[in-house]
């Protein structure tokens, strides 16, 4: 089980093998009327450990790189994206990782329509104000005789606090004028990493409180 953390959890899981190898060795040498605590004491300490080791090898899982994991979850938001009928006129791209997704939804929305990708540029303070993000443009340069919002996805790859996601929606709301443009957002993934992150629109996940992801978090 250990072969399928990354480096970074695995010596979370080697620990809490150790101290359940331990408490084990413990329990013989305690006296006969405290076997029983120190029994349970092991039952739960063990417990904890599989339900922790378990979550650790899912987000493993989660964030495999391999091509055929990272197609399906895109192929999984794109069914999203047509069962509400939510197919972008624009694809807004938060660097790196969400230009992979976008540029791979972009391919898969070429039998339907043609979505061009643009990617945001963070300035000096990792924040979105930066003259090199052109929001210039209005709703009639997509079609001059709409009579609906031009719909844009802003896109990511991870969603873990939601903190980027919600920055880089208020930079393009800031910037697009609300009425002619309904603005959603979507990850790949989404981590919940607290019980106040801020969820995005869409994610891949069957279930939207699914809190693992395929690529590293933003």
């Amino acid at each position: 089980m250990l072969v399928l953390l990354d480096a970074r959890t695995r010596p979370v899981a080697f620990i809490a093998i150790v101290l359940n190898i331990v408490a084990l060795a413990i329990i013989p040498t305690l006296p006969p009327d405290q076997r029983i605590f120190g029994f349970l004491l092991f039952v739960i300490v063990l417990l904890s450990s599989l339900a922790a080791i378990v979550r650790l090898v899912t987000q493993a899982k989660a964030k495999d790189h391999t091509r055929p994991n990272l197609e399906a979850k895109v192929d999984a938001l794109m069914a999203k994206l047509v069962a509400d009928k939510f197919l972008p006129d624009l694809i807004i791209a938060i660097p790196r990782s969400g230009l992979i997704v976008a540029g791979m939804l972009a391919h898969a929305l070429g039998e339907k329509k043609i979505s061009p990708v643009l990617s945001l540029v963070r300035n000096d303070h990792n924040e979105f104000d930066n003259p090199l993000n052109l929001m210039s443009f209005t709703s009639k340069d997509f079609d001059e005789n709409s009579v609906r919002p031009i719909q844009v996805l802003v896109v990511d790859d991870i969603c873990a606090s939601g903190r980027t996601l919600v920055a880089a929606r208020a930079y393009v709301e800031r910037h697009l004028s609300g009425a002619d443009f309904n603005i959603r957002t979507a990850a790949i993934s989404y981590l919940g990493s607290s019980s106040r992150a801020a969820k995005p629109c869409l994610t891949s996940s069957k279930n939207p409180r699914q809190r693992f992801s395929a690529l590293p978090a933003t």
